[in-house]
């Protein structure tokens, strides 16, 4: 893994390989080709709700499960 490391597989020539390594969680694309290898991390955008959103859901599950 470029990102920690890790040993991940053995491939050879002519693969493409999309993973998530284990260690890290990192999610890549790797392709061997003519002896290349291209390595392609994907990148993904995490998105945090304003607080007071947060807020408003969890008093909504409160109150639903008070009522079940």
């Amino acid at each position: 893994c470029p990102s920690c490391g890790y040993k991940l597989l053995k491939a050879g020539d002519g693969s493409t390989i999309e993973i998530h390594c284990p260690k890290c969680g990192a999610k890549m694309t790797i392709e061997i080709k003519d002896g290349k290898i291209t390595i392609q991390k994907t990148i993904t955008e995490i998105i945090i709700p304003h607080p007071t959103l947060c807020a408003s859901l969890f008093d909504g599950r409160k109150q639903f499960l008070s009522s079940v």
